[in-house]
């Protein structure tokens, strides 16, 4: 995770700071979670399936927190954002992209096209953001950003009438009271 990853490389805190940032990540965990399908509603993914895509969303996860962390150390270090922001971008558009392009199997509707524009948008603005935060302490950051599962959660429920599982809500809560404590402990 972020704010292992975070210590490994050097970032230092207080043991308060550790203990609360780690309940916001089994926050962010529950908030992420969902339980399989009530049986009458439908099919069930195979066990194999499932653990396959467990598989890569740990994968993903550890991609997602090695950027991330690499991206707070090179802000520290004083390289602007805009910066930070252009490699990660030139590198998604030349591993997925561009061979897409070539083989033929990019697709893009018309009706698509503004959401992946604002989206694009939204997250160049949000890893710029990232960064100079991380300027300042790349676990805090990197913990706290980690909220996107709750943000997704509570947004698909209000934009798309997603239905959160109790699970979920308790996460919520707990990233909600944990970032409550951790913003008392800053000040």
């Amino acid at each position: 995770d972020d704010l292992g990853l975070a210590v490994v490389v050097g970032e230092s805190m207080a043991g308060t700071t550790a203990l609360i940032l780690a309940v916001i990540a089994v926050g962010v965990v529950l908030a992420a979670a969902e339980r399989s399908a009530d049986p009458a509603s439908g099919p069930r993914l195979d066990p194999g399936h499932n653990r396959e895509a467990a598989l890569f969303a740990i994968a993903a996860a550890a991609t997602f927190a090695v950027g991330l962390v690499l991206a707070g150390r090179l802000g520290a270090q004083g390289v602007p954002p805009a910066w930070v922001m252009l490699a990660s971008r030139t590198v998604g558009l030349t591993v997925i992209v561009i061979p897409l392009v070539l083989l033929r199997r990019f697709r893009l509707t018309r009706r698509a096209v503004p959401l992946v524009i604002i989206s694009g948008l939204l997250e160049v603005f949000g890893g710029g953001v990232y960064v100079v935060a991380a300027t300042h302490d790349v676990a805090i950051s990197a913990v706290v950003s980690s909220q996107f599962a709750a943000l997704a959660a509570i947004g698909g429920y209000f934009l798309f009438g997603e239905r959160l599982q109790r699970l979920q809500l308790v996460g919520v809560v707990v990233i909600a009271a944990g970032v409550t404590a951790l913003a008392a402990l800053q000040v």
